[in-house]
């Protein structure tokens, strides 16, 4: 059972028991107070058959279901990512509806769409190979500081293109040799 129907049970049964026992009110006045055992045997046989407790409770899976995102929460899912807040932070504070995991999804797919693929013209290629000469010793962010350089590529762009563009020199390389 998760924690939603234990502060929140819908479920029929509890439901029709919550009723009853509300609905029983004892006597206001003392006359009409009876003593504390015929209460509790009045109790007993009226909403003991109801209790949830007593009745096995059967939950069912709610089904949650899916809201398209907005433009608007892309933007702050993007605002709170380049603020270095972890996913949790992101949801806590620009999006709430939404879990971290889902904030976490959604990262990835619009990650995914913005890196499809766009032609490379040669003067790319060219600073493409400059830069990653100019920043191979800085190995672990090589590919961002690349990035930099070009304007409109992603890092992970960049990287693809400069192990086609090796290939490509290699195979050049080899035809050259076998040919001289």
């Amino acid at each position: 059972m998760d924690i939603k129907n234990l502060l929140c049970n819908t479920n029929p049964t509890y439901l029709e028991y919550s009723k009853h026992a509300f609905e029983y009110c004892p006597p206001s006045s003392p006359s009409g107070w009876s003593s504390a055992s015929s209460i509790t045997s009045e109790s007993n046989t009226t909403a003991g058959s109801l209790s949830p407790i007593i009745s096995p409770i059967r939950t069912t899976k709610q089904h949650q279901t899916r809201t398209p995102w907005t433009s608007s929460e892309d933007y702050l899912l993007e605002k709170g990512y380049l603020q270095g807040l972890s996913w949790a932070m992101i949801s806590s504070k620009y999006l709430p509806h939404r879990s971290r995991g889902c904030c976490w999804g959604r990262f990835k797919t619009l990650s995914t769409k913005s890196t499809e693929k766009k032609s490379w013209s040669e003067s790319e290629d060219r600073v493409l190979v400059g830069a990653i000469r100019k920043h191979t010793r800085l190995f672990k962010q090589a590919w961002r500081s690349v990035a930099l350089d070009l304007n409109d590529r992603d890092w992970r762009e960049c990287e693809s293109r400069s192990a086609r563009i090796s290939a490509l020199l290699s195979a050049q390389q080899k035809r050259h040799a076998l040919s001289s």
